[in-house]
């Protein structure tokens, strides 16, 4: 890619790539095709096999809401009332690969 471009490294569950979602949204609205976002697939906890406890499940719950304050985006708390749930961040991330290499969709519309 020789023209400028944005690289976008993210995390298909990580609390701030929800945050900015809006903010490549506006980018991508005022530059179109002049500034093009390559996305790159990161990993926070990537095959991570240990369920999540109490600890890290307030912890977590405590940067999400930073995040939401910071952001304006919503969340759904929901997600801490899971019972028995490995963060393991991997297969979502994949997914978004797998859209992206099969052209099926905008892998930033897939992200968000």
């Amino acid at each position: 890619m020789s023209q400028p471009h944005l690289i976008y490294i993210a995390d298909a569950m990580s609390s701030w790539c929800w945050g900015f979602a809006p903010t490549f949204e506006s980018i991508r609205q005022r530059f179109g095709d002049a500034l093009p976002i390559r996305l790159m697939m990161g990993g926070l906890r990537p095959g991570t096999t240990k369920l999540l406890d109490d600890a890290g499940r307030r912890t977590l719950r405590e940067d999400w809401e930073h995040v939401r304050e910071a952001s304006g985006q919503p969340f759904d708390f929901r997600f801490f009332e899971r019972e028995r749930f490995v963060y393991d961040t991997e297969p979502a991330s994949r997914a978004v690969i797998v859209v992206r290499r099969s052209g099926a969709a905008d892998p930033l519309v897939y992200l968000h």
